[in-house]
């Protein structure tokens, strides 16, 4: 039963998050600019830049593009993807800049030569590389992390040792992958909402 009144919990504030009880659905705004053509614009800019990072020529220093606000309400990611394995995924739900290039270019990086989970991209892999760009609301608790799809949510794990792992939707698509991740350790699992851009 305390499981069960857990989940309506969890249920009521993804509800309350989608529907804009949370304050203003900022994520609506990015929902609809996902299918307009300044979000295919800003991804092949992101493209370029992924090009200029990795051969060291010159880039246009910003997209152009005018998005939707993001700043202290919500998370971006970078992931990328080849043959449908993610080779790199970089973000953050808190930003030191105001400016969505800046943190895009920063996290873009990230994705293609930090993330110590897989090798840096090459040269060469990129042009089958997929670039995806999640923006994510901040996330909310929940109490059974195999309930959730994670093709649909995001989800946020704290381990005991105070360690956080994030996982975009664009990154796992099934919860047995999870179940491994998690199996005999200690967690706090959190979801939360995104809008992919392709």
């Amino acid at each position: 039963m305390r499981d069960f009144i857990a989940s309506l919990l969890c249920g009521f504030l993804l509800f309350a998050c989608n529907t804009g009880l949370c304050g203003q659905d900022l994520l609506g705004k990015w929902e609809e600019f996902s299918r307009s053509t300044d979000s295919r614009e800003l991804c092949s800019w992101l493209r370029m830049r992924a090009r200029c990072e990795l051969t060291g020529e010159r880039c246009s220093p910003g997209s152009g593009v005018v998005t939707p606000p993001f700043y202290g309400r919500l998370g971006i990611f970078v992931t990328l993807r080849t043959g449908g394995r993610v080779r790199g995924c970089y973000g953050a739900f808190s930003h030191d800049s105001v400016s969505l290039d800046l943190v895009l270019v920063r996290y873009l990086e990230g994705a293609l030569t930090g993330d110590p989970r897989h090798e840096p991209i090459t040269g060469a892999e990129l042009e089958d590389t997929e670039i995806i760009v999640t923006v994510a609301s901040q996330p909310v608790p929940v109490d059974d992390l195999l309930s959730v799809d994670p093709g649909s949510y995001g989800i946020m794990l704290t381990f005991e040792n105070g360690s956080d792992l994030v996982f975009v939707p664009a990154e796992v698509r099934t919860t047995s992958y999870l179940k491994k991740v998690v199996a005999g350790r200690q967690y706090q699992a959190r979801v939360f909402r995104a809008v992919t851009l392709k």
